[in-house]
């Protein structure tokens, strides 16, 4: 299906409804495409919207346009704020926002390691901006911001309307689209707790929540869990990220413990427990966190249990491939 957009490079960023229709229309726009570069035809009809079109034959996506749109308008947004927090799981209302005082597009950092689509304010708490339509970033490229220390904020433009007029579509960018925290700034990574003599041997359940939070932001609520199959002389080595997805809500929240509901995927719950004092849980039979608090730092200790059909599967899955390869081995010596 071609792609129908409202917006085109010509000089800068175009909206069809900019130009004059009896003098610009067809290839007479000189309007060029925003991810591809090729010349655009303005269809300006008068049963139809108005939009720009590709010649027949051409195969920009919408994902393409819209990722390389949403790069322009963040790069115009000089002076503008953008929201750095969405749909917190926990507290919804909360919202943050950055001033961008500097933006480069396709970034390279620390020495090419990774491209990021947009940098801001580099002279000035930068961060890096990752834009995705379907395909968010993986596990390896979350972890190079991490060990990199660079704070990487992801927007989902899968929504976006390429018809919107351009103050709608900035907002949408800047502002409503969701997004999440890659890898947060530094200072904001954890919770810094001011404890006294009398209270140091504790937190509190909304210290506990605030904490959660953070913890998701910044993906720490994961683990690795890996299985080698053996057969013959073939081996088959399998390794899986557990990770958690969502945070639904909070079940329980007592004087002992902080008790939340998230889901690895979308059908998979998984618990998690906050112990506060010397709450010790019991054994686990169904997917559970346990996250262990460390009160006077950042240290805290995120354990998984229960996971035992998980790893099952793992090994299942390594076990026959490695009988896989050793049956083609015995192919190869026939």
């Amino acid at each position: 299906m071609a792609v129908k957009t409202a917006w085109a490079i010509r000089d800068r960023l175009i909206n069809i409804n900019q130009l004059d229709r009896d003098t610009e229309r067809g290839f007479k726009c000189n309007c060029f495409c925003i991810s591809c570069g090729s010349a655009l035809v303005a269809r300006m009809g008068d049963h139809t919207a108005y939009h720009f079109a590709h010649n027949s034959g051409n195969n920009c996506s919408v994902e393409s346009i819209q990722h390389q749109l949403a790069k322009v308008i963040i790069a115009e947004s000089i002076s503008d704020s953008i929201t750095t927090a969405y749909n917190n799981p926990i507290y919804t209302k909360r919202c943050d926002e950055e001033k961008l005082y500097s933006i480069e597009l396709e970034k390279s950092l620390s020495g090419g390691q990774l491209i990021a689509d947009c940098y801001a304010n580099q002279d000035n708490k930068p961060f890096a901006i990752e834009i995705f339509y379907t395909n968010k970033k993986d596990s390896d490229h979350i972890d190079k911001y991490h060990n990199l220390g660079i704070p990487a904020l992801e927007i989902d433009v899968s929504k976006m309307d390429l018809h919107l007029s351009h103050d709608a579509l900035k907002k949408f960018v800047l502002h409503d689209a969701p997004r999440k925290w890659l890898n947060k700034p530094k200072e904001e990574q954890y919770i810094k707790y001011e404890l006294t003599e009398d209270d140091s041997d504790y937190i509190t359940a909304d210290d506990a929540i605030e904490l959660l939070e953070e913890l998701h932001q910044n993906n720490r609520l994961y683990e690795f869990i890996g299985a080698i199959g053996v057969c013959g002389q073939s081996s088959f080595r399998r390794r899986e990220r557990i990770s958690v997805q969502s945070i639904d809500r909070i079940i329980e929240s007592n004087d002992n413990y902080i008790l939340a509901r998230g889901y690895v995927a979308k059908n998979i719950p998984v618990s998690i427990i906050l112990p506060l004092r010397d709450y010790e849980p019991s054994k686990f039979l169904s997917p559970t966190i346990v996250v262990n608090l460390d009160i006077w730092g950042s240290h805290h200790q995120v354990n998984w249990h229960g996971i035992d059909k998980w790893e099952k599967k793992l090994q299942y899955q390594a076990d026959f491939m490695a009988q896989k390869k050793e049956k083609s081995r015995l192919k190869r010596l026939l």
